[in-house]
């Protein structure tokens, strides 16, 4: 009876009639606790309120692009849930007190002038963290400190070269590696040999036995396994009077 696709429609429907509950709550919370303002302002609570939770939790779920973004948003989304439930809770206590007596808690009816602050004003602290917090930003900064100049204005998030030998790297350039200011990109199949080349080359000549005499001698080929041709024609010898001794 019940299979995947009923259990998202009925998600759907049931997410549907809680914020179109929660939208109302909070609209004749607001409209009750700043009976001064203007339709205008309380509009721009709602968003603050109804929106800033669904695009906290949004940002929160697919849109920070690092760690910082994350926290920001995490924080964000306590907040204004706890503004938007505590308004909930504040309606829904005040329909029940007439039906079935229910008082509502008066150290929720102090907090909630607090509520109502506190997301206006964590709101606005937060959209400013939150835009200082970008990878761009993070990037820029370290290149300034770097090379004294802001970088062109269509930059990409690759890797600065590394400072030169026994220079140490500035504040911003340490505070951007720090606080993870952009996403390192793979190195390309050219960089990639060019440090296996640098490696062998600090590594030095690599010396093999000859398979044929006890001579030593400098490996040019990873196959190599004899020291001169002569060696080779006598090993080609050898095998070759195996594998006729294994046919017979």
């Amino acid at each position: 009876m019940f299979h995947k696709a009923t259990g998202k429609l009925f998600f759907f429907v049931v997410t549907l009639m809680f914020l179109a509950l929660s939208f109302q709550n909070t609209w004749a919370f607001l409209n009750r606790t700043l009976p001064d303002a203007t339709g205008a302002f309380l509009i721009c609570m709602m968003i603050i309120f109804e929106g800033g939770f669904l695009g906290w939790l949004a940002m929160l779920m697919a849109g920070a692009e690092n760690v910082w973004r994350v926290l920001i948003s995490f924080v964000m989304l306590l907040i204004t849930g706890t503004g938007v439930f505590v308004g909930a809770y504040y309606e829904i206590g005040g329909m029940m007190h007439k039906g079935l007596g229910y008082k509502i808690d008066p150290g929720v009816l102090t907090f909630v002038p607090t509520s109502v602050l506190l997301a206006y004003m964590a709101t606005g602290i937060a959209v400013v963290l939150y835009l200082l917090a970008s990878p761009e930003f993070f990037h820029r900064m370290r290149h300034m400190n770097t090379t004294g100049t802001a970088p062109a204005l269509h930059y990409s998030l690759s890797p600065e070269r590394p400072a030169a030998s026994g220079q140490r790297p500035g504040f911003f350039a340490r505070l951007g590696a720090a606080l993870g200011g952009g996403q390192q990109e793979p190195a390309s199949f050219e960089q990639s040999a060019t440090t296996g080349q640098q490696a062998a080359a600090a590594k030095g000549p690599e010396h093999r036995i000859c398979s044929e005499c006890p001579a030593e001698f400098v490996l040019t080929n990873a196959k190599q396994l004899t020291c001169s041709p002569a060696c080779r024609s006598k090993r080609a010898r050898r095998l070759a009077s195996q594998r006729k001794a294994r046919t017979a």
